[in-house]
């Protein structure tokens, strides 16, 4: 696994918005670096007090969770 993935709840995800995650899944090819085994990434914006939305980067979905879940975060510096 890339040095640059953790995996962590959504409250650490920083301002990397789902619209953020989503133009990083577009060009994730340019990107690079993500994981081969996990493709849910947490974004910072949040449904609900318990639920924040994540990327899916194998298919580009996104949809929404319980906080208590782990799954990856990318950290930028910019985008």
């Amino acid at each position: 696994m890339p040095n640059n993935i953790h995996h962590i709840t959504p409250q650490a995800a920083g301002n990397m918005t789902r619209r953020d995650l989503k133009k990083m899944y577009n060009a994730k090819s340019i990107v690079g670096s993500f994981s081969d085994t996990d493709d849910y990434y947490w974004s910072s914006s949040v449904e609900k007090k318990q639920i924040a939305w994540y990327q899916d980067f194998g298919d580009g979905s996104q949809s929404y969770g319980g906080k208590n879940f782990k799954l990856c975060v990318r950290a930028v510096r910019a985008f």
